[in-house]
């Protein structure tokens, strides 16, 4: 990960720990996950720091859901998702995203020493953490999870 990039985040992390101790705290626990997207090469980076297939998956289910209106219940709601999502997986099976050669080329740069955690404990308290502070941050509370 570039100096400036890590430097920049820790700074910020600092500059909010007064006003917001939790959500400085989550970035610098998040800071070496966050930006290990730049170790790749930068041919990579345009698609894997944007949520374009999200924004698709969106307006994707927002015009079927359209031509419904109104569903009688959660069952017919959750089948329309359920067709939905795994006609996206399957599109997704079928595409390559990354030719042979970035890949490879990404394997080659790739650093051999694997990156030490940023944080402590084990995967699902982070998780955990990191979901108190959306929530907590959250003016509709658990119901929007």
């Amino acid at each position: 990960m570039p100096a400036s990039c890590a430097s920049s985040t820790t700074w910020r992390a600092r500059r909010y720990r007064a006003s917001a101790p939790r959500a400085s705290r989550l970035l610098e626990d998040a800071e070496a996950d966050a930006l290990a997207y730049l170790d790749l090469p930068y041919a990579h980076h345009r698609r894997l720091r944007t949520n374009n297939v999200q924004e698709r998956a969106n307006r994707e289910l927002k015009r079927r859901s359209r031509v419904v209106q109104v569903f009688p219940s959660r069952r017919p709601l959750i089948r329309m998702l359920g067709a939905v999502f795994s006609e996206m997986d399957e599109d997704w099976e079928a595409r390559r995203w990354f030719s042979e050669e970035s890949i490879a080329q990404a394997l080659a740069s790739a650093a051999p020493a694997a990156p030490s955690r940023a944080y402590e404990g084990t995967a699902e308290e982070h998780a955990r953490r990191i979901i108190d502070v959306v929530l907590a941050d959250n003016p509709i509370g658990r119901r929007a999870a």
